[in-house]
């Protein structure tokens, strides 16, 4: 019972005659346990995830040009790539790879692809509150991965739209449909000449194109080439 309990009283006196009492044995409650996830927890949550992507898909986008333009020729450390296309390269070129992968298993690659982000906000809610529950984890994590889910399919929805506004400009000419791809072919005056073909890559210094199997490095302010690759095939042994 409460009152059969030992209290200690500890009474000392001080110098202006006023009486310290301290009170041994009783501990002051504990403070309650957070069992939900605050607003600052959630804005670092989405911080969090933000920089993870961007850098996830600059890596990505940059992996695949560095491959892309050695095999043309192009050192890539001579050309000036912002981070926005970096980004844009690597989700668009992600995005149509899981768009390949779903034709043709189209029930796996989307569950797996929305079990993936379900597993990652799971992992997230957890480590910025341990103290959250089961129930609370997987219907945070569920609700989170629907709306990662929705949100990467957004930007590409905006290029398709954009691909078909393009395509819009061409209805009215015979022999063409909205259906078709656009084939471009872009015509450069150099020193040698007015050059035709397939324009690889085209920054404020200096415009790549493919003419045939030869690679030219053309200077956008002059049209001098600086520099002419001609690209082979090697035998396989």
């Amino acid at each position: 019972m409460f009152f059969n309990r030992k209290v200690k009283l500890s009474v000392d006196e001080v110098p202006d005659l006023s009486v310290k009492v301290e009170l041994l044995g009783l501990s002051a409650p504990a403070s309650p346990i957070e069992q939900r996830v605050s607003l600052d927890q959630g804005l670092k949550l989405i911080a969090c995830w933000a920089l993870i992507i961007q850098a996830a898909f600059s890596i990505y986008g940059y992996s695949i040009l560095m491959g892309e333009y050695d095999a043309l020729g192009i050192d890539i450390n001579e050309i000036s790539l912002s981070t926005q296309t970096l980004l844009l390269y690597g989700y668009m070129n992600l995005f149509s790879g899981l768009m390949a992968a779903s034709n043709t298993m189209p029930t796996l690659v989307p569950s797996v692809f929305a079990l993936v982000f379900f597993l990652l906000s799971a992992m997230a809610l957890k480590l910025i509150n341990r103290h959250l529950r089961n129930e609370q984890i997987v219907g945070g994590a569920a609700l989170i991965g629907i709306v990662l889910f929705v949100t990467f399919f957004v930007p590409a929805m905006s290029v398709q739209k954009g691909v078909s506004n393009a395509r819009a400009y061409f209805s009215g000419q015979e022999a063409w449909s909205e259906s078709d791809r656009i084939k471009r072919t872009h015509s450069i005056e150099t020193s040698k000449g007015i050059l035709t073909g397939q324009l690889v890559l085209a920054d404020t210094r200096h415009s790549y194109l493919l003419v045939s199997r030869k690679l030219y490095k053309i200077d956008s302010a002059t049209g001098k080439i600086s520099r002419e690759v001609v690209l082979s095939p090697i035998p396989q042994k």
